[in-house]
């Protein structure tokens, strides 16, 4: 009860705050929160877990590719070799260039091997452990204890690396064989240049909208908590930017400089690692971006928390769940008295 007393002295300010967001105070809490939730810690440990699921899935994804070439007139092969050596380091193309081979014959054979099986089911589970890494930050970021049994936990962490593999495949397919996949679309529905110029325009938005809706699903499911779908957006918008910046930043660094002469042979693995990190941090950037407006803003969040203090992990992370439903009531309260007096 006392808990309760205590914020009272604080409801006035604070709901009166709700009728305009303010920015520097969450900016604030925003910065403190970086640092008290050790979103760089959790980046490294986040991008330990996907370096190795790297080379299952670039197996994966590139037998995929090879398989559709069997079907269609898309010219996989030749782009992927192009591509690799246009754009890969120099120390990895004969690497890409033996795996693209390897792929390709198998899937000309038209066997369905158990090593591929094995790569399948290994890519998964190491892109589960990085997914199960996120939770956790995740959770870190509401400040609630994982609270879902295992099995449970797995089971989501395994869902949510097989959407990443599909939606990552399909924003790849877009940007790389975008161009040939829209000529033959259109050939095929008959439809000419109309199909193709539409294509054109719409496949880059629609690569950055599947990495969105990515980040969405991800910043929804992951957290062991309660949420409306409709709070995710800020962090799935911004963290859809600073990714694409990201992305545009590396491409720059590569062009003006030579990673090689630094790390020697082990520059392609440094200069990936450092990108999963990035990225990692610009994932648990968004959570905590969501967090902090979720918990003062988002119903969901707030009921949650509030009504399940024990499943937060600090005494401060307790009162402020306390304070946050009170406002939210006064708050209500408020809007119906002036909705009744209109």
């Amino acid at each position: 009860m006392a808990a309760w007393k205590r914020s009272a002295s604080t409801r006035g300010r604070r709901a009166a705050s709700f009728k305009r967001v303010p920015v520097k105070e969450l900016a604030t809490q925003f910065v403190r929160k970086v640092y008290t939730d050790d979103i760089l810690g959790s980046s490294a440990e986040v991008a330990y877990h996907l370096i190795f699921a790297i080379p299952p899935v670039l197996i994966l994804t590139l037998t995929g590719a090879a398989a559709v070439n069997q079907f269609t007139s898309v010219p996989v092969e030749e782009t992927l070799r192009t591509l690799v050596r246009e754009r890969a380091p120099a120390s990895l193309q004969e690497a890409l260039g033996t795996i693209i081979t390897n792929a390709v014959g198998q899937a000309s054979g038209g066997v369905i091997s158990v090593g591929l099986l094995i790569t399948t089911v290994v890519a998964i589970w190491s892109g589960s452990n990085g997914i199960a890494a996120i939770m956790k930050a995740y959770n870190r970021a509401y400040a609630v204890e994982e609270d879902r049994p295992y099995v449970r936990k797995r089971v989501v962490a395994v869902g949510l690396t097989i959407l990443l593999v599909v939606l990552i495949n399909a924003a790849f397919a877009l940007m790389v064989f975008g161009e040939t996949i829209g000529t033959w679309v259109a050939n095929w529905l008959g439809m000419g240049s109309q199909f193709r110029t539409l294509w054109e325009v719409t496949r880059w938005p629609g690569a950055i909208g599947l990495f969105m809706f990515l980040l969405a699903v991800l910043y929804y499911v992951a957290p062991a908590i309660e949420q409306s779908f409709r709070w995710i957006s800020p962090g799935s918008v911004v963290a859809t930017m600073l990714w694409v910046a990201a992305l545009f930043g590396f491409r720059f660094y590569l062009s003006i400089a030579s990673p090689s002469t630094t790390y020697g042979a082990f520059s392609s693995l440094i200069v990936v690692l450092f990108f999963l990190y990035i990225t990692s941090v610009i994932l648990l950037v968004g959570a905590e971006m969501n967090a902090i407006l979720q918990k003062r803003y988002d119903k969901a969040v707030i009921h949650d928390r509030a009504e399940h203090p024990e499943r937060l992990t600090t005494d401060a992370a307790r009162q402020e769940a306390i304070e946050e439903a009170h406002d939210l009531e006064q708050r209500e309260a408020e809007e119906s008295n002036t909705a009744s007096q209109m």
